[in-house]
């Protein structure tokens, strides 16, 4: 793997990111940062700070074969990307902190010193403070190989990365240096604590599941036309009185014993109408939509009555309105160019 990739960027891109900051803010840039005492004696202030500074400062650590040791998950650059466009296409909000722990003690560089008060409001502020100048040329007097990166990022830079890699890399790429982070800033961590750190952050943490997923891209607005109009559907199948009246999982749990058994949970639901919004009797008018899938399902209901909403059968199991959906489309096209008329909704018979 490219050191690109793991541990930092090249000397000459760090220099440049130095260089931005030192317009900004001159030869030293301080940063407030508040305390948090979380009773586990460990020194934890939270603060901003921009992915210039994260990129130009922090030393990534992701465990890998040339790094045995380190604390983070490889870089995907997949999940990079997709960071990447979010960022580029508008405003994109990372509510969750970026964690860091940085090497302060006896360091030429960063000093951590109580924020003076005519009040002793701010007793849990310090300041953060920064030597640009002397650390650029720190930073231009390393030792760097054939393709331009450090010898010994993980002893030039001021601190290591325990989470958040993924999030300032995309934001990197997509060139907003400037943008800021929520950071929670550790002081002095040795490896055992950035390692026990990292698991707190991540290895008891349960991903949302589909179903949960799916309500909240709808609900936040970030799904697309084709989406919403697919959540849609499914919401009203699962809504009006039909076939698939409560017989969609919407929410997870245990499901009220007084509702009949689902037929298939709301994420694959959703995504097999998003297939057949085209594929399927694609009228213009929702109701007739509805409508459409509601008489497909019927006629199947008819042909085979022993086997609907049977739990010895396929039928009205998942894999069975999955094998059903995958017809949708083909017996649609059919009946549009054989059997109906122009616009005309289909009968069960």
């Amino acid at each position: 793997m490219k050191r690109m990739f793991t541990k930092s960027k090249t000397k000459a891109d760090i220099l440049s990111m130095l260089d931005r900051m030192i317009a900004q803010h001159g030869d030293a840039m301080s940063i407030p940062m508040l305390r948090v005492d979380q009773s586990d004696h460990l020194k934890l202030y939270t603060c901003a700070l921009t992915t210039g500074f994260l990129q130009a400062m922090i030393c990534r650590l992701p465990r890998s074969l040339e790094n045995p040791e380190g604390i983070q998950r490889a870089l995907v650059m997949k999940k990079v990307s997709e960071i990447e466009e979010r960022l580029s296409s508008g405003p994109y909000g990372f509510p969750n902190a970026i964690v860091i722990t940085l090497r302060c003690q006896d360091s030429p560089y960063i000093t951590v010193a109580p924020l003076e008060s005519r009040t002793s409001d701010s007793s849990g502020i310090v300041l953060l403070t920064v030597a640009l100048h002397r650390y650029r040329e720190h930073i231009a007097a390393c030792a760097a190989d054939e393709a331009g990166y450090l010898l010994a990022p993980e002893q030039e830079l001021l601190g290591y990365m325990i989470d958040g890699h993924h999030r300032t890399e995309g934001a990197y790429a997509a060139g907003k240096l400037d943008y800021p982070f929520l950071t929670g800033v550790y002081l002095d961590l040795d490896l055992r604590k950035m390692a026990a750190s990292f698991a707190e952050i991540n290895c008891n943490q349960e991903k949302p599941s589909a179903i949960h997923t799916n309500a909240i891209r709808n609900l936040s607005g970030l799904m697309s036309d084709r989406e919403n109009t697919a959540f849609d559907l499914m919401d009203e199948l699962n809504g009006r009185a039909g076939l698939f009246h409560d017989r969609i999982k919407m929410f997870d749990g245990p499901r009220a014993r007084s509702l009949p058994r689902a037929y298939v949970n709301s994420s694959k639901m959703q995504k097999l109408l998003e297939i057949n919004l085209q594929n399927g009797f694609n009228y213009t008018a929702f109701s007739a939509r509805v409508e459409a899938i509601e008489t497909y399902f019927s006629a199947w209901k008819a042909c085979y009555p022993q086997a609907w909403d049977s739990s010895a059968h396929v039928l009205t199991k998942t894999m069975g309105i999955d094998i059903l959906f995958d017809l949708y489309g083909l017996l649609s096209e059919f009946m549009r160019s054989s059997i109906l008329a122009p616009g005309a909704l289909p009968e069960r018979e």
